[in-house]
């Protein structure tokens, strides 16, 4: 039995699903699985889940059991997406242990991977083949991540050829046209709304469906389209089958820079025969096998004339659809991911617990460096503000970034949050705090 302990602020949404899945469907394979969050949770149903698939969850306020919990680990792993508390587990560890990241964003855009950073772990996984892609790596650490990395997906126990698939592409008196996930500029387009009331400009019998918490920034743009009415919010959907089944597009559309990676959605909307439609971006291009299962838009001309041809042709819809299916099917297997985790560990358990990871040596002693040491080039700018006070740079890049600027997302925000009394942060916060107020 190879006894395993995960690391992971929280349980929510995607990640929720990935972990305790993982945990389930590993048990066949010997592997005994348990979870250290890091902070109370805020949907305690997430919890009584995992429990009842007999996923054993430990708090870690409650020192004494976490502490025994990662000692007596054979494996321990650290779920990352740079969240603020998950630098200060790493901070704080003095464990002698074989660590394993995996990384749930990209690492391609903010937050960024530091190769030192990775090659401090004694085994990487990726959750898409495009980290590997990473262009602010040397070609040498480069090779050194390949040799020691795996993907392993996370999408849990998810397996595509089991979802159901539609039967029927007409639609009703209204084309619903959805999009589920993360609702705020950190990860979406930018320019989502604009498209969107491009498509209302051409096609009438249109209406679009968020399902999700949205953000303000968002929540205002929508407020403000002149096809107010054409925006249906759907807020937090508990049956998300039925939500799939009811959308006759889905369209997708992420930020050019987002962290993304595995992104459920598009596997669940492709799973069921939707016709999925997304930006042009490397990662949509690794989860799409470069639009063999989905349709790549890459302006907003490209755009109109997709969603128009997938508005007036079942056809159309019909084959983009069942081309998803196909694709998803033959690419996105829980059982094949599986038996990759768990041939993972078993590799693992070959090496001996080593007694020390640089961890502070790579994200440093402090939260500011724990901020910092995530932001790859951007880097230079922060630090040239907090030196000379120079703030044209700064403002540039926090407009054309929102990732840096949102409530959570590992964002500088996020990071005050849980840090109020480091002074760079606070002095950040207000910087964002000014140019917002303008």
């Amino acid at each position: 039995m190879i006894d395993v302990v995960h690391i992971t602020p929280h349980l929510g949404g995607g990640i929720g699903k990935a972990i305790i899945g993982l945990c389930e469907s590993t048990k066949v394979y010997g592997i005994r699985s348990r979870i250290i969050l890091l902070e109370e949770p805020e949907k305690p149903m997430i919890i009584e889940n995992a429990i009842n698939k007999g996923v054993d969850v430990v708090f870690s306020p409650d020192e004494v059991a976490a502490k025994e919990v990662i000692n007596n680990a054979d494996i321990i792993i650290v779920n990352w997406w740079d969240h603020p508390l998950s630098n200060k587990f790493l901070y704080n560890n003095n464990t002698d242990s074989r660590f394993v990241i995996w990384c749930h964003t990209n690492g391609c855009s903010y937050p960024y991977f530091s190769p030192d950073f990775l090659l401090q772990f004694d085994r990487i996984l990726f959750t898409t083949p495009y980290s590997l892609m990473n262009e602010t790596w040397d070609e040498n650490k480069k090779q050194r991540i390949m040799r020691n990395s795996s993907v392993v997906y996370g999408f849990g126990d998810f397996e595509a050829s089991r979802i159901k698939c539609r039967t029927s592409y007409k639609c009703g008196n209204k084309i619903r046209i959805g999009y589920a996930g993360t609702l705020n500029y950190s990860k979406m387009f930018p320019g989502y709304i604009d498209y969107i009331d491009t498509v209302f400009d051409f096609v009438d019998n249109v209406e679009i469906h968020f399902a999700g918490d949205i953000s303000d920034d968002l929540r205002k743009d929508i407020d403000e389209s002149s096809y107010r009415s054409k925006y249906i919010l759907d807020g937090y959907v508990l049956d998300m089958d039925a939500w799939y089944d009811s959308i006759d597009i889905f369209l997708y559309l992420l930020n050019p820079s987002h962290y993304g990676t595995t992104e459920n959605s598009i596997l669940e909307a492709m799973s069921r025969g939707l016709p999925v439609v997304l930006m042009n971006n490397a990662a949509e291009r690794c989860i799409s096998g470069d639009g063999e299962g989905a349709i790549l838009i890459s302006d907003n001309r490209q755009f109109v004339r997709e969603i128009k041809k997938l508005c007036k042709d079942i056809t159309y819809r019909e084959k983009t659809g069942v081309a998803g299916r196909k694709y998803a099917c033959k690419h996105y297997s829980s059982k094949i991911n599986i038996i990759m985790f768990a041939e993972t560990m078993s590799d693992i358990m070959m090496t001996c617990k080593k007694t020390k990871h640089d961890f502070v040596e790579c994200i440093g002693k402090s939260p500011i460096e724990w901020f910092l040491s995530s932001t790859g080039n951007d880097r230079n700018i922060f630090e040239r503000f907090m030196t000379t006070g120079e703030t044209k740079d700064l403002y540039e890049l926090l407009s054309r970034k929102a990732i840096y600027t949102v409530e959570t997302k590992s964002s500088i925000n996020q990071f005050f949050s849980y840090f109020t009394d480091d002074k760079k942060l606070k002095t950040l916060k207000e910087v964002i705090q000014k140019e917002q107020n303008k």
